[in-house]
């Protein structure tokens, strides 16, 4: 007998139609995403990052980055997670992925991993902080990037989920 296992995609951006379900930060660096009820309430997942995409600059011109930024990503702040990660010496918030950035005039970036992270989540909370990060090379610790403009510059990850209460 075959297994049958549901997979559910959940698209995250910090730009959207319905506003009672993001709600970005004052500097836009953040945003903060509802996660629907349904899929909080079915329990233990593996999410798989399938991609994600960063505008590096707004239609007026200021970039999210400074100059000498050379990786920019995305991280969560509210996924319990099921392990450690040594680049931010701490399990949460996770970093769901990083794009480079090669010159000055790049517009945007996409998650550039050779195959998709995945991880195993206790349960879906009820909402998702995605938080834009750069890579300062001063410090090589991983900083918001949030000081270079205050308008809306998208960015969004796509994740892949499996219950496994579906995979019984």
């Amino acid at each position: 007998m075959c297994n049958k296992t549901d997979t559910y995609i959940l698209r995250l951006a910090n730009t959207g139609l319905d506003a009672n379900l993001i709600q970005t930060s004052i500097d836009k660096s953040s945003a903060l995403i509802k996660i629907p009820a349904e899929l909080i309430s079915k329990g233990k997942c593996k999410i798989e990052i399938i991609s994600g995409y960063i505008q590096l600059e707004h239609s007026n011109g200021n970039r999210i980055i400074p100059d000498y930024g050379v990786l920019v990503g995305l991280r969560a702040e509210g996924l319990s997670v099921l392990g450690y990660d040594t680049q931010q010496q701490y399990s949460h918030p996770i970093l769901l992925g990083m794009g480079a950035v090669d010159s000055n005039s790049q517009l945007s970036t996409s998650f550039t991993a050779v195959s998709s992270p995945s991880f195993t989540c206790p349960e879906l909370p009820p909402q998702i902080k995605l938080e834009r990060v750069f890579q300062n090379p001063a410090t090589a610790g991983l900083d918001i990037a949030n000081s270079y403009t205050a308008n809306d510059t998208p960015f969004s990850c796509v994740l892949q989920i499996q219950f496994l209460e579906d995979m019984n």
